[in-house]
C-alpha cells in the first residue's frame, strides 16, 4: 500500500512539473502524453488534486495550476526571508541595470528562482518562478558554487557531469575552477552565453552569518546589450546589493 501510495505522488508531481514547464492551460491528453501516464490515471490524480485546488479546470476542460501552490511558495519565501530582503535592496540595482534581476535561493546542488523584477526593454529574459537551474552555467549558480566551502565545491564538480547547454558552455572542471576563483576575486560571477545563447549574466551570492551561500541575486539581459564594460559595470552593482542583503539577513 505505501509503494502504491509514494507511486501515486510521484505521478501527481509529474503532472505539476509538466503544467509547470508547460506554462498554459492544458488537456488531459496532453497532460498525460507529456508525462507517459495514461489519460485514465491523469484524470483520476486531476480529479484529486483538483479538490484541493492545487490545479483548475478552466473553459473547454483545460487545466492549470491552482492557488494552493501560491499558498506553499508563500510559505517556501517566508521561511528563507531572502525575497523582502531582495525588494527592500534590489529597486536600485533594477532602476540602474534596466534588465531582468533574479533572486535565487540554494537547495540541494540546484539554484531555483523565487523572486525577480523584469526589464522596463522590449527584450527580454524569459524565466519562471520556481525553475531551476544548474550551478557551473549560469552567473547565479556560479555565484553559488564560487562562495560554497572548498569540499563541497570539489565533491559538486567530482559528481555532477558538465554537460554543454550550448556550443560556448565551460565542461572543463579546471578551467571553471579557474573561472570561479577569478569571479570571488572580483567579488561577482558571470557567464556569456553559456546557458543559453545570446544572454549574459552576472551573479554575486548572499550569505548567511556563516558566509554559507543561502541564494543569490543575478542581473540578466541580452547579450548584445551587455558587453564587457556593461558586465562590470553591473557586476559590481550586484556585488554592492548583495551586500546590502546579505548585511540585513545577518542582522537578524
Amino acid at each position: 500500500m505505501e509503494v502504491n501510495g509514494i507511486r501515486v505522488l510521484e505521478r501527481a508531481l509529474d503532472i505539476l512539473n509538466f503544467m509547470a514547464e508547460n506554462g498554459e492551460p492544458s488537456r488531459v491528453s496532453d497532460i498525460a502524453e507529456g508525462t507517459g501516464l495514461s489519460p485514465a490515471t491523469t484524470y483520476r490524480i486531476l480529479s484529486t488534486l483538483r479538490e484541493h485546488n492545487v490545479v483548475l479546470q478552466g473553459k473547454n476542460s483545460l487545466y492549470m495550476i491552482g492557488p494552493t501552490s501560491l499558498f506553499w511558495s508563500g510559505a517556501y519565501r517566508f521561511r528563507l526571508a531572502l525575497s523582502h530582503a531582495f525588494r527592500a535592496h534590489a529597486t536600485d540595482l533594477w532602476e540602474m541595470s534596466r534588465e531582468t534581476v533574479h533572486l535565487f535561493s540554494f537547495e540541494r546542488d540546484r539554484v531555483y528562482y523565487i523572486d525577480k523584477m523584469d526589464s522596463p526593454q522590449t527584450v527580454v529574459m524569459r524565466s519562471r518562478i520556481g525553475a531551476w537551474r544548474d550551478l557551473y552555467s549560469t552567473g547565479g549558480g556560479r555565484a553559488v558554487l564560487g562562495a560554497l566551502p572548498e569540499s563541497e565545491r570539489q565533491s559538486y564538480l567530482e559528481n555532477t557531469p558538465l554537460v554543454a547547454h550550448t556550443p560556448q558552455t565551460q565542461t572543463d572542471k579546471r578551467a571553471l575552477l579557474e573561472i570561479l576563483e577569478e569571479g570571488n576575486r572580483r567579488g561577482y560571477q558571470e557567464e556569456n552565453n553559456e546557458n543559453e545563447l545570446g544572454l549574459r549574466c552576472v551573479g554575486a551570492p548572499v550569505l548567511d552569518a556563516t558566509a554559507y551561500p543561502l541564494g543569490a541575486v543575478s542581473v540578466s539581459a541580452p547579450s548584445y546589450r551587455m558587453d564587457d564594460v556593461a558586465a562590470k559595470r553591473i557586476g559590481l552593482m550586484v556585488r554592492t546589493t548583495v551586500d546590502k542583503i546579505t548585511a540585513s539577513l545577518t542582522r537578524k
